[in-house]
């Protein structure tokens, strides 16, 4: 008999970095997949599930307007429990740290059926930064039986948690595998069409994006004045900013960039637009965890606006450089961007930091073999 996996999702970085695994699935003997989502980030999921052809087998469309994370978290538990009671998975798989991921792992633990966590053992050292996202993970490592950790260092986090050594395999992370798929098969769908239309030819091109909860506040007003310095000082430079839908990014972020001409604040991009876009950008200044691991894969460097990190490996190799909310710095290392060709050279070292695109292959190989 097959073995029937739930494959629970809700947001689009875990479709991204799922889909492959899913194909791999869908493609054996060995499985029996379904897609169960929660909805919880409806749009851009909707979206990046048209675009890689993958639709949710059971939707439970969670998403509400101004949801609190304990909302979300009993509605997920909730919604999921029931499904697996009716489904009768022999295998949960989960996905990276959001509150869908972890409210997978906790159904699954408590109806009994073993639960398989991609991209484990990330650790920023601070439960509170990135939050909630630090602690889903620790969290989910006390209820996985299978740890597929992108890499060394991720396994090392888990051994030091106590985690047995036979439970962790190295597998690389799968957003390689998602990128180089597009690349070989879909290149039409990672055309930097949003920028090639907005940005002015012989500009250079800043990507933006900025959404977490840590910068809330005060962080994001002190980013966005730097980000203004920064296209004021230098005339042959224009951002691209993608905005997010929360409305306390959306305020800020109107608020004091627009109306800048060399600005251009669009809504989220569809994911191959995104992709296009960062292929395309001189540099990228981010508080998002995927894009650490996205960019150097086309060696484009990356100033980090956060405090602490999950994803040490970017800042060792030298192609992240972590700023946390120094607005000063900042500029600075902007400016030297911009300005030394060296210092660009240095950070846009094309580095396969998160594995080979095999990762999918890996995993469907160990859950054939162990579960």
């Amino acid at each position: 008999m097959p073995i029937k996996a739930a494959i629970i999702l809700g947001t689009r970085p875990e479709l991204i970095k799922l889909a492959p695994v899913i194909s791999a699935m869908r493609a054996s003997p060995n499985f029996e997949p379904f897609v169960l989502s929660t909805g919880q980030h409806r749009e851009m999921l909707d979206q990046a599930m048209s675009m890689v052809g993958i639709d949710a087998n059971v939707d439970l469309d969670l998403m509400r307007p101004n949801q609190l994370l304990t909302g979300v978290l009993q509605a997920s538990i909730g919604g999921i429990g029931n499904t697996l009671v009716r489904e009768n998975p022999d295998v949960v798989l989960v996905q990276g740290d959001t509150t869908t991921a972890l409210s997978g792992a906790q159904a699954g633990y408590f109806m009994g059926i073993p639960v398989g966590h991609v991209e484990a053992g990330l650790r920023s050292g601070n439960i509170n930064a990135p939050f909630p996202e630090e602690m889903n993970r620790i969290l989910i490592s006390r209820l996985a039986k299978w740890h597929f950790a992108p890499t060394e260092l991720a396994r090392d986090n888990l051994l030091a948690e106590s985690v047995s050594s036979e439970a962790i395999h190295i597998t690389g992370n799968t957003v390689v595998d998602s990128l180089k798929e597009l690349i070989r098969h879909r290149a039409q769908d990672i055309e930097n069409k949003t920028a090639d239309r907005i940005i002015s030819k012989g500009s250079r091109l800043i990507l933006v994006t900025l959404h977490r909860r840590e910068s809330f506040g005060g962080p994001i007003e002190d980013i966005c004045r730097a980000l203004t310095e920064i296209v004021n000082e230098n005339q042959n430079v224009e951002l691209l900013f993608p905005v997010h839908l929360n409305p306390k990014v959306r305020e800020v972020v109107n608020r004091i960039l627009g109306g800048n001409k060399r600005v251009h604040l669009t809504d989220p991009l569809d994911y191959g637009e995104f992709i296009g876009a960062l292929r395309s950008a001189y540099f990228v200044i981010t508080d998002s965890g995927g894009v650490q691991e996205e960019a150097p894969v086309f060696g484009v460097p990356v100033l980090l606006v956060r405090e602490a990190t999950e994803r040490i490996e970017g800042v060792d190799a030298g192609v992240v450089c972590k700023i946390g909310f120094d607005t000063e710095k900042l500029i600075s290392i902007s400016d030297q961007l911009l300005k030394d060709p060296k210092k660009h050279r240095q950070m846009s070292q094309v580095k396969n930091l998160y594995g080979d695109g095999n990762a999918a292959k890996r995993i469907t190989e160990i859950l054939a073999r162990e579960a």
